[in-house]
């Protein structure tokens, strides 16, 4: 369950960051009139409120998706879906859909897992320690990239190809500073 909701917090974090990137949906309609709805129903209260089950909230990516895919061309979804997955990184690696997809043997799946454990709880002692100041930034996306070179580490050269197939072009999500305030700065 763990798992699971690690998996639905980086998708709903995903799709917040398309979100924010393709002008904001909001509740209500207006921007800064209220939470995007998929942002709304990651939030442990309006769970708990919407007494929504573990079914749902599993549920509920596929939704979203099958939504956007209604709405958006095939190629706008098609490039979503690159987008998302370049923004999930070595999480994405640990997605079944994506082990089929990269036809990742037994060996190699472990081997990833290991590498975005160690990765995330370097991530995550980093933060617990006060890692929120000058340089926090820098140091995380370092994180990632060196997890991100270890995992390619392991995929053969058909598997690469196909992962740069799936992510398409390197595309940076601008994101509003700390607040909505200020500069917007770029993610990947």
């Amino acid at each position: 369950m763990r798992k699971m909701t690690i998996a639905f917090g980086l998708f709903v974090g995903a799709l917040g960051l398309a979100g924010v990137a393709s002008g904001q949906i909001r509740l209500g309609g207006g921007q800064g009139a209220g939470r995007d709805p998929v942002q709304l129903l990651s939030n442990a209260s309006v769970k708990k409120e919407l007494e929504l089950t573990d079914e749902q909230a599993q549920a509920l990516p596929e939704a979203v998706l099958k939504a956007l895919s209604g709405v958006l061309s095939e190629k706008q979804f098609k490039r979503f879906k690159q987008i998302e997955l370049q923004q999930r990184g070595t999480g994405a690696f640990v997605d079944t859909k994506v082990q089929e997809a990269l036809k990742l043997n037994d060996a190699q799946k472990d081997s990833i897992k290991t590498i975005v454990e160690e990765s995330r709880k370097e991530m995550f002692e980093f933060l617990q320690g006060g890692g929120f100041g000058k340089g926090a930034g820098e140091k995380i996306e370092g994180a990632k990239k060196e997890a991100m070179e270890k995992v390619a580490g392991v995929l053969s050269s058909d598997q690469k190809k196909s992962w740069r197939e799936m992510t398409g072009d390197s595309f940076k999500v601008e994101m509003p500073a700390f607040g909505g305030f200020g500069k917007k700065k770029a993610t990947q």
